[in-house]
């Protein structure tokens, strides 16, 4: 009927806006797999098409923002895309008329892994964040079992559901917060979008060396300061003279200074850190934005497993986008050393007051954090006038 379609489209976009908008409450999303088999096909079609239209209607914003520009042509194309591939193998289990719950965890499996994973921003695996604190890789594993449960029409239904209300506080009755990390600190900034001059390069520069110096100053041997994405643009020649001081006085201090950089290497370019002073070494993404930055020459590493390093500390690097995902941060913990805290870089420069994205991706990692239980440090850029919106450097409370 009509009437049930309906109910089911505007479901799914109420779940979508409360879990992906501000303040993102992400234990919403258990409401997918319990009302996946209350509706018909033509109604879990509607759940999944409400769902990620509503999870994903910010993408239009952000590219408008993003690509002034070319915004008229990339803001549907990308966002229709977006929506198509994220959303695609939901939309395809919702045609599936039995095994309701294999279908749904085929489809959620689907689109939190690479290949389909590279675009899979709201995924319902984010539920795990809101039920099992602390519990990490087993947390995520049991979320994807409980829904499938939660998603089909046998007895494993009510089992799942009974176990779900059983498990989830339990594990926020052994929960205890991560403790801030000692001497590890994230830098803010406000310097806008990246310049498009070579003497606003040149002037920008300057000011953020001066103002990773004086935060130096303040800082005792033995800390790490993390900066935001991209801040110190293409690494190369000139910017490696520019950033010598920097380098020279951390060494000095006995600190390491951890720079956004877009770094040139053989293989394509790196959305990295480049570690000045007491560590040195590189630091990439796993995933850059899907075929925009692709097409840039920033490839993804799907397949790499394992921590990152920073010295011998052990770190999970999720890099603005990646934060939106399911696979980067959980990839990082697959290691038989897996990291002692989270590192969280982002850069919304170019984001105009208002949009949704900066805060959402701020409540994701501070979600993952939690998942894990490892402390989170971050660092952002934006606009100037809009720095009252920087997230401050933090540990989960």
């Amino acid at each position: 009927m009509l009437w049930i379609t309906v109910i089911a489209f505007l479901s799914g976009i109420a779940i979508g806006a409360l879990a992906w908008h501000p303040p993102n409450v992400f234990a919403t999303l258990w409401l997918l797999p319990v009302l996946w088999p209350m509706f018909s096909r033509r109604g879990r079609l509607a759940l999944a098409v409400g769902y990620f239209a509503s999870a994903l209607s910010s993408v239009p914003l952000a590219v408008m923002d993003f690509y002034t520009h070319q915004a008229w042509v990339l803001a549907p194309v990308l966002s229709i895309g977006a929506a198509l591939v994220a959303g695609g193998a939901m939309m395809l289990a919702a045609r599936v008329r039995t095994h309701t719950g294999l279908a749904w965890a085929l489809a959620v499996l689907a689109c939190a892994v690479p290949p389909l994973g590279a675009f899979g921003m709201a995924s319902p695996l984010f539920a795990a964040t809101a039920a099992f604190p602390g519990w990490g890789l087993a947390g995520l594993g049991l979320t994807f079992v409980l829904m499938m449960g939660l998603a089909s029409r046998s007895v494993g239904r009510p089992l799942s559901a009974a176990a779900l209300a059983v498990l989830a506080p339990l594990a926020w009755a052994g929960y205890h917060p991560a403790p801030s990390p000692a001497h590890w600190v994230g830098m803010n900034t406000a310097s806008g979008h990246s310049p498009h001059t070579a003497m606003a390069w040149v002037d920008r520069q300057v000011a953020l060396r001066n103002q990773v110096l004086r935060k130096l100053s303040t800082l005792p041997s033995g800390s790490v300061l993390l900066t935001p994405e991209m801040i110190g643009g293409q690494w190369n020649g000139l910017a490696a003279i520019a950033w010598a001081p920097v380098a020279q006085a951390a060494r000095t201090r006995g600190v390491t200074v951890l720079l956004g950089d877009t770094l040139v290497t053989p293989h394509g370019k790196l959305d990295g850190f480049l570690a000045l002073g007491r560590h040195t070494g590189v630091l990439s993404a796993r995933q850059p934005i899907p075929v925009v930055e692709w097409l840039h020459g920033y490839p993804a590493h799907w397949w790499r497993f394992g921590s990152a390093h920073v010295g011998h500390t052990p770190v999970s690097l999720i890099i603005c986008y990646e934060q939106l995902l399911v696979w980067p941060v959980a990839w990082s913990f697959i290691t038989a050393h897996p990291p002692t805290l989270i590192l969280a870089p982002s850069n919304h420069g170019w984001a105009k007051p208002g949009l949704d994205e900066n805060k959402t991706q701020n409540n994701a990692a501070r979600a993952w954090a939690r998942l894990y239980g490892r402390p989170l440090v971050v660092a952002n850029n934006v606009r100037l006038h809009d720095s009252r919106h920087a997230v401050r450097s933090t540990s989960l409370k």
